[in-house]
């Protein structure tokens, strides 16, 4: 998947004429039923969608089917078949006029990212995304778009510790809280969801516990809503983010709220997420004994370090270790051979492992 484009386009979002697009009603079902987490069922009409939109030379449908794959490639955790199907929606996108569904898969992309904690390969596709946003011509799709992108890069800034920035945006779309409730009644819980972790990473990193314990309290309303919504998804992630949030502050909390979301992220099938948030609970298990995970061996106690994930079998830990990691991962997306090479023992055939997970 190549870097996003930095070239001025001249998009809008109006339809084109000729009438309704017959593949419309099943998008939305698609939208549906990702909103539900039904993913298999989205997936099968989303790849049934896009073969026969690409028969029928339809690049808006056939874009929006793969970006709707790169969706739920990203909700599972498979980093490398999302950016694929996100690369995908983008060409065939990038031929029609409907710059907020570009807007989208930009947003997906850098929520990919996000999902894998990398965020400096996350604020690009964000950025981009808002650029597009700005380009629309339909003002309620217009209004929708900057609001969620505002959203998605402020999260980025905020895994980036850059909290003004991240407060710059979650103030930036204040404005358009309570026209989004109109919109849809969950997207005011993203705001919400943004300035609670603002509050939480600001007070945790000034030593400020009533602004964390603000924030705290904020988390726990935006999961409860996401719930009552039915966004089990969002509702997981908010409270993973919660969990690791409390972790100095109330250990046993945090667990409960990371059990929780592990609960979550099992019943939908996001593999990825649910083995991180399984690996943190492991890393809970020395300061508390075999109470939240399997106790560690009396020969040999080890700590897995709280950021750890799983890659291909490879644990992916520390700035080093993560930089390497999204090294290979734009190695994967070159159409070129990439030749590893170091000395025995040295991790090439993880690395390898790695980038072709990354590949087409």
């Amino acid at each position: 998947m190549t870097a996003p484009t930095t070239r001025k386009w001249s998009l809008t979002s109006s339809p084109r004429p000729g009438g309704a697009d017959p593949f419309s009603p099943r998008l939305e079902e698609i939208i549906d039923l990702i909103r539900d987490c039904a993913l298999d069922h989205a997936y099968a009409l989303a790849t049934d969608v896009r073969e026969s939109a690409r028969s029928a030379a339809n690049d808006v449908a056939a874009g929006r089917a793969s970006s709707f794959l790169g969706e739920i490639a990203g909700m599972r955790g498979n980093l490398g078949v999302a950016m694929r199907e996100y690369g995908a929606a983008i060409e065939h996108l990038e031929q029609t006029d409907l710059a907020g569904s570009i807007s989208r898969a930009y947003r997906g992309w850098s929520y990919c990212y996000l999902m894998f904690r990398m965020p400096r390969l996350a604020l690009q596709p964000a950025l981009e995304a808002a650029r597009i946003a700005g380009l629309i011509d339909v003002p309620d799709v217009k209004q929708r778009a900057e609001f969620e992108c505002a959203i998605c890069e402020g999260l980025v800034q905020i895994e980036l510790q850059r909290f003004g920035d991240a407060e710059g945006s979650w103030r930036a779309v204040e404005g358009l809280v309570a026209r989004m409730a109109l919109v849809d009644d969950w997207l005011p819980g993203l705001h919400s969801m943004l300035g609670g972790r603002i509050l939480i990473e600001r007070g945790a990193s000034e030593g400020d516990w009533r602004s964390t314990r603000e924030g705290v309290r904020t988390l726990e309303e935006v999961a409860a809503h996401f719930g009552d919504s039915g966004l089990r998804f969002w509702q997981a992630w908010t409270l993973d983010a919660l969990g690791r949030a409390r972790e100095e502050e109330n250990r046993d909390a945090a667990v409960h709220h990371v059990r929780r979301a592990v609960a979550l992220y099992r019943e939908i099938g996001s593999e990825h997420l649910y083995e991180a948030a399984e690996q943190w609970l492991r890393s809970a298990a020395p300061q508390t004994g075999a109470r939240y995970g399997v106790s560690p061996t009396k020969v040999r106690r080890s700590r897995i370090a709280a950021d750890a994930q799983t890659i291909e079998g490879q644990y992916v830990a520390g700035p080093k270790t993560q930089e390497l990691f999204e090294r290979a991962t734009r190695f994967g997306q070159l159409v070129h051979p990439v030749l590893v090479m170091g000395e025995s023992g040295t991790g090439k055939e993880g690395l390898a492992r790695i980038i072709h997970a990354a590949s087409g």
